[in-house]
């Protein structure tokens, strides 16, 4: 999977406007208030219209009367004509409006998907549409609290007795000094209940380009307390940034068994290349890229140590009642499969090195392993289900699928589903036979051979879901799905890649 920030990339808002919606310009004859209400209702936020500045695109400045912001996309109602011209921003308090797209049609593109059918013995509800692109999804020890990230940075806090949302860390605030864009890739708390945020950012005043990362950690925070819980670094590290679009970055953090704090830091390369890139460093992967990092949380200067290597991009992982780590990790362009991994100390899991259970490597320019290096084999996928038809197994999931959430299913889930993981699918994002999108039930199988790698059985919990990313398991047996964006199967338009999904609600029955 690439990086996650290249869906709300600069360039996403004039794109959508150019291939969404040309016809019946302007929307004559549409009431324009009633489009903008209903850019609100599809959770759309209301800014100030005087604290914007608004032009049409290469041309003259106009006065807004009301401006709507959804996902990447703005909506803005003119003063003098009460016409709702759709928009893009690429910079702060500016916004540029087309003089040629629908809103209508723009509009139409934005509606959430269809929510997913849920099998027998699940039943799924919609919590809540968070204001930014959905990341992670944790909670509190009880269950009442649930916390969403969003890739921008905001915290919002849903409390499940009265259904009330409220931002509880706002990254205007506690990011306030920092002026670059920022991706903000994981979310949790240790069991002190302080809270972690995995900030990405790109340092472009340096030669080679940096990729500076920082966690910010709070003090104990009391669930249902005060808003706004200070925020400050408490890890920072850098390292030379990738090419293309495959800077993965580092995104997801929790706390193990053993008290130590876990951070996946994914590759900077699609399979260790070169890049003829001006100010982007060569020689592939580095130190700190394409593995799962080990800090102490009560050093007073914690060090990052690498705890297990040849990772591309474990975007999700956790641990089972037996202390196991299971971690996935998203596959390259050239289609071995995505995979899931028994993370343990000190070993390599083959990237850039060997895919799945490849015998050959599919990138020819990649060197041959240092002499002595042995690889961890992946987990072996026995199906029926995130395989692909005709196969018996596979090492591990369909190609593309983009495996990312993990959360295991402990003694607050009923019989039928203790003991596996849940897996949310991201999606292929090369063009395609149309794979993931959905949330698997991946159960391990007792291992039989020491040494040989894990079997799981798979099977699909949801399906047709808007890009799932967040996996939650509540100790209230609940299991909390968190969709990135508004594609889905069938739905690929750019303005539905700009806009958040929604957090979903799963019970399952025994």
């Amino acid at each position: 999977m690439n990086h996650i920030s290249n869906w709300v990339a600069v360039g996403v808002g004039l794109w959508a406007l150019t291939v969404g919606g040309t016809a019946r310009a302007d929307d004559d004859g549409v009431d324009g208030q009633a489009l903008i209400q209903q850019a609100i209702e599809l959770g759309g936020r209301e800014l100030p219209a005087d604290a914007v500045e608004v032009e049409i695109w290469m041309k003259e400045p106009i006065a807004a009367q009301r401006v709507i912001q959804l996902g990447s996309q703005y909506f803005v109602l003119e003063e003098s004509t009460g016409k709702v011209r759709p928009g893009w921003s690429e910079s702060p308090g500016k916004i540029e409006v087309s003089s040629w797209s629908s809103a209508e049609n723009l509009l139409a593109q934005l509606a959430l998907p269809p929510m997913p059918e849920a099998p027998e013995g699940v039943e799924v509800r919609s919590i809540f549409v968070p204001q930014d692109q959905g990341i992670r999804v944790t909670g509190d020890p009880t269950g009442r609290w649930l916390y969403v990230l969003g890739l921008k940075g905001a915290v919002e806090r849903y409390d499940t007795d009265t259904d009330r949302v409220e931002l509880f860390a706002d990254p205007k605030v506690y990011l306030a000094d920092l002026d670059e864009e920022v991706s903000v890739m994981g979310l949790c708390f240790d069991e002190q209940q302080r809270m972690y945020l995995v900030v990405n950012t790109r340092d472009e005043d340096v030669d080679p380009i940096m990729h500076h990362v920082a966690i910010y950690r709070s003090a104990p925070i009391e669930h249902g307390g005060v808003l706004g819980p200070e925020l400050t670094p408490w890890v920072e590290v850098s390292y030379p940034w990738g090419g293309h679009q495959f800077n993965h970055g580092v995104a997801h953090i929790r706390q193990g068994p053993d008290g130590m704090i876990y951070v996946g830091s994914g590759s900077r390369t699609d399979a260790d290349e070169d890049f003829d890139e001006p100010n982007i460093a060569d020689g592939g992967e580095v130190e700190l890229t394409s593995c799962i990092w080990r800090i102490d949380p009560a050093s007073d200067e914690p060090q990052v140590e690498v705890h297990a290597q040849g990772l591309r991009n474990a975007f999700g992982f956790d641990w089972d009642a037996q202390g196991t780590l299971w971690a996935s990790e998203n596959g390259p362009n050239k289609n071995p499969p995505g995979e899931l991994n028994v993370i343990e100390a000190g070993k390599h899991y083959g990237f850039p090195y060997r895919y799945s259970d490849w015998e050959e490597n599919p990138y020819e320019h990649v060197a041959e392993p240092p002499a002595g290096l042995s690889f961890e084999p992946p987990v072996i996928n026995r199906g029926p289900a995130g395989m692909g038809e005709g196969s018996e197994s596979l090492a591990t999931f369909d190609a593309h699928s983009s495996p990312a959430g993990v959360a295991y299913l402990g003694e607050a889930f009923g019989e039928k589903w203790r003991g596996a993981l849940a897996v949310a699918r991201f999606g292929n994002m090369i063009p395609g036979e149309t794979v993931g999108y959905d949330l698997l039930l991946v159960r391990p199988l007792p291992a039989e051979q020491a040494g040989g790698p894990r079997e799981v059985q798979t099977t699909v919990l949801l399906e047709g879901l808007a890009r799932p990313l967040g996996v939650y398991a509540a100790p209230t047996g609940r299991l909390y799905v968190l969709e990135h964006s508004r594609q889905a199967p069938g739905r690929q338009s750019w303005a539905a890649a700009g806009a958040a999904g929604r957090l979903l609600e799963l019970r399952l029955l025994d």
